[in-house]
This record gives structure tokens, sequence and C-alpha cells, in this order.
């Protein structure tokens, strides 16, 4: 009996890493679409450029995700600890994706209004 409660727990478990991890590649997803509207990418699948860099673009992969999804509808076994991980590893990714771009806007925007100071005094 008590056999049968620990493996509905560790279901109980595997289920929720699962469905967080779900919702996190539907976030990633979403996150990596509006980097693919980017004129680089638009300009390489008209076949006018070449494959942009998924890092420069701020792509966040989902492989290990992928990985880990197959592997439970095949129904082998998923270790709890690396769903977290890649869980993890993801949102850090997402994070870090966004940091950098408002960085580089807060350095943009300091650079137009120099410039607009410059014009001005000009």
């Amino acid at each position: 009996m008590n056999g049968l409660n620990e493996a509905r727990a560790q279901e109980g478990l595997t289920n929720d890493a699962m469905a967080m991890l779900e919702r996190v590649v539907i976030q990633v997803l979403q996150h990596n679409w509006v980097r693919n509207q980017h004129t680089l990418v638009r300009r390489w699948v008209r076949g006018e450029g070449r494959e942009p860099n998924s890092a420069r673009l701020g792509l966040v992969s989902t492989a290990a995700a992928q990985k880990i999804r197959t592997a439970h509808r095949r129904g082998q076994p998923i270790d709890l600890g690396e769903v977290s991980e890649v869980i993890g590893r993801m949102q850090r990714d997402m994070h870090r994706v966004r940091e950098r771009e408002a960085r580089r806007a807060a350095e943009h925007r300091t650079r137009g209004e120099v410039e607009a100071a410059d014009r001005h005094a000009a």
C-alpha cells in the first residue's frame, strides 16, 4: 500500500513538473516568435540574406525541453532535477535577453539624446 502511495506521489510530481515545463516552453515560443519577426529573419526566409545568428536575435533554445517532452510521451522515466534545471535555464536565458535589450535601448536613447542636444546647441 505504501509503495502505491509513493508511486502516486511521484506521478503527481512528474505531472506538475511537466505542466510547469509546458508553461515555460510556451513562454519561450512566444518570446522567440517576436524575435523571429526581425527584418534579418524575414530577409533570410525570403532568400535575401544569410541565416541570422540566433544569439544576436535573442532566441532561446527549447531543445532540452523537447527531449524531456518526447521521453515523457514515450513513457520513459523523467528526472525531475533535469526538468527543473531546464526550466531554470530557459527562464534565465529569456531574462538575460530582455536585460540585454533594455541596456541597448537605454544606450540608444542616451546616444540619441546627446545627438539631439548637439544639434540643438549648434
